[in-house]
C-alpha cells in the first residue's frame, strides 16, 4: 500500500506537446521543460486547479 488517499488516472490531450524535441543541443539525462499546463476542476463544489509539466529528457547515447 502507497497511500489512503485516492487516485484518478487518464488521457489528458490539453497537455500534450505537440512540437519537436528542442532543436539546442542538451546534455543526456537533463531535462528540458516544454510546456506547463492548467486543468481546471471542482473538488466538493469548490474550484480548484491540477498543474502539471511536459518534460523531455534525452537518453544517453547507446554504444555498439
Amino acid at each position: 500500500k502507497i497511500a489512503d488517499t485516492g487516485s484518478a488516472t487518464w488521457l489528458e490531450p490539453r497537455a500534450a506537446y505537440a512540437g519537436r524535441a528542442p532543436a539546442r543541443i542538451v546534455k543526456a539525462g537533463r531535462k528540458v521543460t516544454l510546456k506547463r499546463w492548467t486543468l481546471p476542476l471542482r473538488v466538493g463544489g469548490k474550484a480548484a486547479q491540477l498543474r502539471g509539466v511536459v518534460e523531455w529528457q534525452p537518453s544517453p547515447p547507446s554504444h555498439r
